[in-house]
């Protein structure tokens, strides 16, 4: 009886360690071969007077392509302003994010998430980029962010 209890306790046991095995190494219906590419569209970088200080308003739009053969779940979507000086690291200045619910995109197709800014610019600040992350729930690896940045200068006062 023993030997029977732990044939079974045994077999129980390898069962329970190789289902989680299965389920990580097969994605779930709609999840093979989704993948995005992202590239940003500035409309307007412009600075002038706000509020007794000079102002920088960006208006861009994010832009998502789904290259995979699967409808693609799209979850946050973010655009940052990041600022750099002379010998410093790149900053964040401002981020504004937006959440997708429901936001499918169908393969081959492609959609755009508009953003506005406008803050005091960085006295400091030598350069300027925009950080584009698209978040995708379906990706055959799992939740995955996707990135793009692109540089740009500031246009005169």
């Amino acid at each position: 009886m023993r030997k029977v209890t732990l044939t079974l306790f045994a077999l129980l046991s390898l069962i329970v360690l190789m289902v989680p095995l299965a389920q990580a190494t097969e994605p779930a219906d709609g999840c093979g071969n989704t993948s995005l590419e992202i590239w940003l569209e500035i409309d307007s970088i412009s600075v002038e007077p706000w509020d007794g200080a000079i102002g920088l308003f960006i208006d861009a739009r994010v832009c998502i392509m789904n290259v995979g053969e699967h409808v693609a779940d799209i979850g946050w979507v973010y655009l940052t302003l990041e600022s750099k000086a002379k010998q410093e690291p790149w900053t964040w200045q401002i981020q504004g994010g937006v959440l997708q619910t429901n936001h499918f995109i169908d393969p081959g197709q492609t959609d755009e998430v508009p953003f506005g800014f406008g803050m005091t610019p960085i006295p400091d600040a030598k350069a300027f980029r925009l950080l584009a992350e698209v978040e995708l729930h379906n990706h055959p690896t799992g939740l995955r962010m996707f990135h793009y940045r692109q540089s740009f200068e500031l246009p005169e006062m």
